[in-house]
Parts: structure tokens; C-alpha cells; sequence
């Protein structure tokens, strides 16, 4: 019987040596767990926020290791042709007219978009899972985000948005009595910005007019949370983050049509001259 956190690994390379005739059924049940999980992690769904935090709690390194390893590596096996090309009734196909059968390239491409897609919703679901997690940079998850920061930075802006989304979120993870919610925060944001496990040196060559918009989005959203406890005001402050956005261009004419990135960047200026004169005073005068 075949597992489908197999069905999963049999997509991650280096493939197995699997019998040409299930590779099909793999990828149907590879596209399917793939969908819940997405699902799963709909933070707007409430029926389903009880179990993502019973599966963060759970905090299984096997099964996270195998979704990590899927989203960053996963491949078609280059020696299969997977045919993807819907089924017509009986009917339809005795009163269709003959069509040709449609070239391996093309569905070579179909199978390319499917995987895609199957990779983009386990991203969706880790940067939820990340919200149940709390920050310790010794968890193969934290530990996996960071690689993602530099190795996204190289070749797949993906990743990078994902590792920038999972702190954001891991930033104001857990579950709490509201009125331990500001300690919280500010513990994992002090935690993202101190020491030799701190963010800074990896996500500020991001500031850059160069970064993709999506990236610049994801970026600023991570720094409004890490904003939140004094002490990083003064961090970032000191770092030249404001100095950074405004060279980044976000309030230019040519990014008007990305008001979210411009929206985001003001109220992130707003928060690091909050109560930090010295910030107020450097950058704004």
C-alpha cells in the first residue's frame, strides 16, 4: 500500500525507481494532498484552524521535512510522459469527430503546470502552518526558512516569499491569553533581530528598486511586524530600513498602480518613528 506522503516523496528528486504505470496515479494523489493542504491552511476557513494547530503541535520533523524537501526540489521524473488529457463519455467519443492526440510536448507543459501548482499550495499551507509555530531558529521549519532567504534570493522568488511570509507570520504566532499577546510578539521579534541567528544581513539586499514586487510586498509586510518592540525600532532605525525604502522607489509615480506595497511602506515608516525620535530625526529631517 502506497502512503501518500510517498506519493509525495516519489515527486522529489532523487526520483525512485517506481513501475512506469503508477506514476500517473502519483501525481493524481500528489495534485489532490496537495489541494488539502492548501485548504487546510485557509486561515480565513475557521472549521479548520483546530486541526492546522493540532498538526503544528504535533510539530511531526518526518512529515515537515518531506513537505519542505517537496516545495523546494520537486520534479516530474524526466523519463515519463504523463498523459493528462481528460476523458470524454462513451457517448461523446462515438459522436466526436476524430481529434488529434495532443503532442508530448504539450502535455509535458499541462504536467509542468499541474506540479506548479501543486508546489505553490504546499507553500500556502507552510506559511499558515507557520502562523501555529513559535519562532525557534533550531526547527528544521525556521532553520529551512532562512536557507529559502538566500537561496531564493539566487533563483526561485518563491521561496523567497514564502520564507519572508513564514516569519511575518511566525512573528505573531501561537495561541495566548490577549493580554500576553504584545509579549509574545515582541519576544519572537526581538528573537528575528539579535544575535547570530538575526534576519538583518539576509533581507536587507532585498531593499532594492530591483526586487520583484511580490518580494517587496512580502518584505515590508515581515519588517511592520518586526517593528512592533522598541528595541528593534532602534535595529531597524539604525540599519537605514527608512533610507532603504525610499531608495527602493515605493512612492514613486511609476509604482502608483502597487498601492498595497505603498500602503504598507508608510505604515511601516510610521511604526519605526513611533516613540524613536532618533529615527524621526535621521531619516526624516
Amino acid at each position: 500500500m502506497i502512503g501518500i506522503l510517498d506519493a509525495v516523496k516519489a515527486f522529489t528528486p532523487p526520483h525512485r525507481n517506481i513501475k512506469d504505470v503508477w506514476w500517473d496515479s502519483l501525481f493524481t494523489i500528489l495534485q489532490h494532498y496537495c489541494q488539502c493542504l492548501k485548504q487546510l491552511g485557509n486561515l480565513e476557513s475557521n472549521p479548520n484552524e483546530p486541526i492546522l494547530r493540532h498538526v503544528a503541535a504535533c510539530n511531526d520533523e518526518r512529515v515537515i521535512q518531506v513537505i519542505l524537501d517537496f516545495a523546494e526540489h520537486g520534479a516530474l521524473p524526466p523519463d515519463h510522459d504523463f498523459d493528462l488529457e481528460e476523458e470524454d463519455g462513451e457517448e461523446e467519443k462515438a459522436e466526436a469527430k476524430p481529434t488529434p492526440r495532443p503532442s508530448d510536448a504539450t502535455t509535458q507543459t499541462a504536467a509542468q503546470k499541474s506540479m506548479g501548482k501543486a508546489k505553490a499550495s504546499v507553500i500556502s499551507f507552510l506559511t499558515s502552518l507557520c502562523w501555529e509555530i513559535p519562532y525557534d531558529p533550531a526547527l528544521p521549519i525556521w532553520r529551512r526558512m532562512r536557507s529559502w532567504l538566500v537561496k531564493g534570493t539566487e533563483d526561485r522568488d518563491d521561496l523567497t516569499n514564502a520564507a519572508l511570509m513564514c516569519f511575518a507570520n511566525g512573528v505573531r504566532s501561537g495561541e495566548c491569553p490577549s493580554k500576553w499577546v504584545e509579549l509574545m510578539i515582541a519576544d519572537t521579534g526581538l528573537k528575528l533581530l539579535h544575535g547570530d541567528h538575526s534576519l538583518l544581513p539576509v533581507i536587507m539586499p532585498l531593499l532594492s528598486p530591483d526586487t520583484k514586487i511580490t518580494t517587496q510586498h512580502a518584505l515590508v509586510g515581515l519588517l511592520k511586524n518586526l517593528a512592533h518592540p522598541p528595541e528593534n525600532k532602534v535595529i531597524l532605525g539604525d540599519a537605514g530600513v527608512i533610507g532603504r525604502l525610499l531608495e527602493m522607489e515605493v512612492f514613486s509615480d511609476k509604482r502608483d498602480v502597487v498601492g498595497t506595497v505603498q500602503g504598507s511602506s508608510a505604515g511601516l515608516i510610521k511604526l519605526l518613528c513611533l516613540d524613536n525620535g532618533k529615527s524621526t530625526i535621521t531619516n526624516l529631517c
